[in-house]
């Protein structure tokens, strides 16, 4: 890369930077006024107004917070090295908040939202809200490529050492000659109306590797996907 392009770039990911920083305040506003209508007696049509405010201000907070991870990520802020912030959480709370946050997403597509625990009084060590953010990038491709009527599966058991979670879906699965590229940054798969930014799976990664697990992809019999990755059990776990 010559002088002028690294120069570019830079100036590129500090405007990145920028923009998303200043992106949030107007959000907070908006979610925040959203959630105060929410909380009115309103009637089905004014319901169903408010609940699409709240899940296009989800959706923008988790593009906003990919910005965010993807700026850091260029700057080596974000890297498998870096220090997270743990404690115990339980395996089964994770899962279950995961579908409570996400459920309206899945609602509007619409797909089934199911989860599967076994072992549900196991604890992992990890950052809560990391964990979470996981979640959301890999249920919101769950969703994207699952067609209305499907299954979205979130799921945990315990392995080796570590606890296994999983983001199963009924869609048509992932095209082998892609399945390599998947964590790469910005690799969008898919057609029109499904590609994303193609910075959800890699944060996805890095995150999952911040908390010493790791994060794969899995081609399922019926032709849907899995996205499984670990963390470590947390000291009595």
């Amino acid at each position: 890369m010559t002088d002028p392009e690294a120069k570019q770039e830079v100036a590129a990911r500090q405007l990145l930077a920028l923009v998303a920083h200043d992106l949030r305040t107007p959000l907070t506003i908006l979610d925040g006024a959203a959630q105060m209508l929410a909380a009115h007696d309103l009637d089905r049509e004014e319901r169903a107004l408010v609940d699409q405010v709240l899940r296009a201000a989800r959706r923008m907070g988790a593009l906003i917070r990919d910005l965010v991870d993807a700026a850091s990520i260029e700057a080596g802020r974000l890297a498998p090295s870096v220090t997270v912030t743990r404690s115990a959480c339980a395996a089964a709370a994770l899962v279950g908040d995961a579908q409570d946050s996400l459920r309206p997403l899945a609602v509007a597509r619409p797909v089934r939202l199911e989860t599967r625990v076994e072992d549900g009084a196991t604890r992992v060590s990890c950052e809560r809200a990391r964990v979470l953010q996981v979640f959301e990038n890999l249920v919101g491709n769950a969703v994207r490529f699952t067609p209305p009527g499907g299954v979205v599966t979130l799921a945990c058991r315990l392995v080796e050492g570590a606890v296994r979670f999983e983001v199963r879906d009924t869609g048509d699965g992932v095209p082998p000659a892609v399945r390599p590229r998947l964590f790469e940054r910005h690799f969008a798969a898919g057609g029109a109306g499904k590609r994303g930014t193609g910075l959800g799976l890699s944060i996805a990664r890095r995150i999952v590797e911040a908390h010493g697990g790791r994060i794969w992809h899995e081609a399922l019999p019926d032709g849907g996907s899995c996205f499984a990755f670990t963390l470590p059990l947390a000291p009595g776990g």
